[in-house]
Formats: C-alpha cells, structure tokens, sequence
C-alpha cells in the first residue's frame, strides 16, 4: 500500500506554498495508479475547472502520451481572462480547454451532450460549490475514480454530497483535515493508499448546512 507522509502534507499540503495546488501528490499518485492499472494505454480524464495546478500536470502527461484531457472553463473576465491564459499556457493536441457557460447545474446544459459516457478519471474543481457537488454526482457511474478538491465545504455544509459518495462509490479516500485544503477522492477500485474516509468531520458545527438544490434545467 503507497502510504502519503500525513505529518509532511499536514505542514504545508500543497507545493510552492499555495493552496491551490494542495491536490497534486494525490493527483499524480492517482494517474500513475490508474495508468499502471491500464497496461500503460492511454486515460481519458475529464477536468472540470482549470488551473494551474492540475493543468500544468495535465499537460505534462498529455505531451508525453499518458492521457486525453477535456478542460471545462467557465471563467474569462479581463484581466485575468482565465480562460485564454490557461489554453495559452498549457493546451496541446491531447488536452483541449473549452469554455462553456456555467449554472449551479450539470444535467440539461448545452456542453452535457458533449460529455462521454466514460472516463477514467474526473477532476473536479470548478468555481462555485454546488456545482462542483453536481459534476460529482454526474460523475457516478461515468468514471473509475472521481476526485474533488476543497473537500472541508462539503463536510462544514454539503453531508449530503459525502453520503452520496460512500453509496455510490467503493473505495472513498479524504485528506481533510489533516490536509487544508482537503481533497477527497473515490474509486470503483482499490487506490491502495491511505487517507481512508473516516466519516463527517465538521470544524464549523454552528454553521447551516446547504441543502441541495433542485435542478431547475430537468424535470424533477
């Protein structure tokens, strides 16, 4: 079993001192198992939400052959014009990013005819929490290993989002809170590593949850 150092991810969790990037020693573990796991073909990953942390991985492993990547974007307001920089910096033939418009919603949106019925991996780590909550319920039985980043929103506001996790998928790993930002990550099969899930943990007990909100693009 590849077991993660908690005592050195707990001091900074991330590389190069930011937090956004606190994903990646998971992300590259879980590629290379995945891709291991494959006989070495090719995967196909599916990221909702760029940035440079995981897009400079994907970028990497799709320049040397190991993945096809579809980017999600929904941001490119200037200046920072999120969008343009991350295709500029870090698109290739393998990894296409694309911009599409954003809800609180997945099911019923223009780009969701373009989504494959298969992936062996989604990243999902889009702006705005409840929609991160619907690529991750999208994501059951769409995918061998799903995995969310900031996963301590879910447990301070979203238990709904962890029950849905432990029922649809087998093996359920998460980082928080020994890790923060933390990062769950669940799998059709054995990810042989530690950071087994080991149920709600809730630094904010005051705080309301937030129930799940209907999807208004589908009937109900």
């Amino acid at each position: 079993m590849h077991v993660f150092n908690k005592e050195e991810l707990s001091k900074t969790g991330y590389e190069n001192n930011t937090a956004f990037s606190s994903h990646r020693p998971f992300l590259e573990y879980i590629v290379e198992f995945l891709y291991k796991n494959k006989n070495n073909e090719k995967l196909n990953i599916l990221e909702c939400g760029t940035g440079d942390g995981s897009s400079s991985y994907f970028s990497k492993i799709t320049k040397d052959g190991k993945a096809k990547v579809w980017g999600v974007e929904y941001f490119n307001t200037p200046p920072a014009s999120w969008y343009d920089n991350m295709k500029k910096k870090y698109e290739n033939e393998n990894y296409k990013i694309t911009l599409e418009e954003q809800g609180l919603s997945v099911k019923g949106t223009p780009y969701y005819k373009k989504i494959e019925s298969f992936y062996d991996l989604i990243f999902v780590d889009t702006g705005g929490y409840d929609n991160r909550a619907n690529w991750v319920k999208e994501s059951a039985g769409r995918c061998a290993c799903v995995i969310l980043h900031d996963s301590e929103h879910m447990h301070r506001f979203k238990p709904w989002l962890l029950d849905f996790v432990n029922e649809n998928f087998e093996f359920v790993y998460d980082t928080w809170p020994t890790i923060n930002p933390g990062t769950l990550f669940a799998s059709t099969v054995d990810l042989e590593c530690n950071f087994q899930y080991e149920g709600r943990f809730n630094d904010m007990p005051d705080a309301k949850e937030h129930k799940e909100t209907p999807n208004p693009l589908i009937n109900q």
